[in-house]
């Protein structure tokens, strides 16, 4: 489900170069590259489907780690380096999305050692369906109350175009796995919205990283792509 492309207000995004290939869909991004600039002080975001909104102990996590994020990224812990990713991603007029998993997923993860990256190879995959060499994305796993693993997101289209960005839709969908019937009609499988605040909205996944760890086993819940840390580290 997205929630926000149009095909009347689709500009063009600067994002990851995206190669042009058979089965791949025509798309031109303009290739750059940007060292996230870190904001100094936090501020709101607007409430979307996949985006919450931020309570004031978020902007006070927020504010206290402005600082740290200002290390050069050979030096920043793994839950850092998402934190400067999702601001990356938004700075590079990214998306945001939630996903929803298959039962049949979240047992495959459950049992691997490295669930982050068995993912990203099935996330990987349809991604290159949509651009050939695929889009900067980086992710974090969610434990919901009821026990349901997922996973929030950000993704740097190649435009905002309404055709491409229901192709990214439905290339996470299946990543995510095939939901049962019942599933399907109380949840969607995917959400996509606008990336307001790619800090504050790491922040507010911060406070489940622990239950996602103990959930999976490990404490590799964090994904970023290639594409994207080039994004991050273009002075380093």
């Amino acid at each position: 489900m997205n929630n926000f492309a149009t095909k009347t207000n689709a500009p063009s995004l600067a994002g990851a170069s995206v190669s042009q290939g058979e089965g791949c869909e025509n798309v031109r991004p303009q290739p750059v590259a940007i060292k996230p600039s870190i904001p100094h002080t936090p501020y709101p975001t607007s409430a979307t489907l996949s985006h919450p909104l931020q309570s004031n102990q978020l902007r006070e996590a927020v504010a206290a780690s402005v600082q740290t994020l200002k290390q050069p990224w050979r030096k920043l812990w793994p839950h850092q380096k998402l934190a400067l990713a999702f601001i990356a991603a938004e700075q590079a007029r990214g998306i945001s999305f939630t996903l929803n998993l298959s039962s049949r997923l979240q047992d495959t993860l459950s049992n691997d050692p490295d669930p982050a990256r068995l993912l990203s190879h099935y996330i990987n995959r349809e991604l290159k369906k949509v651009a050939c060499d695929g889009l900067p994305y980086a992710f974090a796993f969610e434990v919901s109350p009821s026990g349901q693993l997922h996973i929030h997101g950000v993704v740097v289209p190649a435009s905002l175009d309404e055709d491409h960005v229901s192709a990214i839709d439905r290339a996470l969908g299946k990543a995510g796995g095939k939901l049962k019937a019942a599933n399907i009609v109380r949840r969607a499988q995917s959400y996509l919205g606008p990336l307001y605040d790619g800090h504050g909205w790491f922040a507010y996944l911060q406070k489940t990283g622990d239950d996602a760890a103990h959930f999976l086993g490990t404490a590799k819940v964090t994904f970023i792509s290639n594409s994207l840390k080039k994004l991050c580290t273009a002075d380093d």
